[in-house]
């Protein structure tokens, strides 16, 4: 038994010090090449053509508003939707029984104002205020609805 530890040592000591260190430099490989900086090209700024755009994530649905639109991504169902005046707010309802905080964000594209979002029993609202009166149409897309303004 004892003959046999002593060569089962000296057979992985053999085996062992065959293999190169990973952690040690290694003769035979190729020294490597300096890395140089290159400077990444700059993003020209937004022009005055650009059409302002602003996102508002909330907890049930995504907001894209841009000039005259809204897209709005949610995969919960448009149960209704509608519009009051003055102040133009156009009202739009989800179906979906979920509880959050009811929570509100500032718009800087015009004509939208504004967005809150509160839960009610059986359904989530969202209003969006708009600095204009305005008619619009709601349409399906592949992610939720699109709202756009007349």
């Amino acid at each position: 038994m004892k003959r046999f530890l002593i060569l089962l040592t000296f057979a992985a000591a053999t085996l062992l010090s065959g293999r190169e260190n990973p952690f040690m430099p290694s003769s035979s490989l190729p020294e490597p090449e300096p890395v140089t900086a290159v400077e990444a090209p700059v993003a020209p700024e937004p022009s005055a053509s650009t059409a302002a755009s602003q996102t508002v994530n909330f907890q049930q649905a995504r907001f894209l508003f841009t000039e005259g639109n809204v897209r709005i991504e949610s995969r919960d169902r448009l149960a209704k939707h509608f519009v009051i005046r003055e102040p133009t707010r156009i009202i739009l309802d989800f179906e979906a029984k979920t509880d959050f905080p009811t929570r509100k964000r500032a718009l800087d594209v015009a004509p939208f104002s504004e967005i809150r979002m509160g839960t009610h029993p059986g359904y989530y609202r969202a209003v969006i205020e708009l600095t204009r009166a305005a008619d619009y149409t709601i349409e399906p897309s592949k992610y939720g609805y699109t709202l756009i303004l007349k």
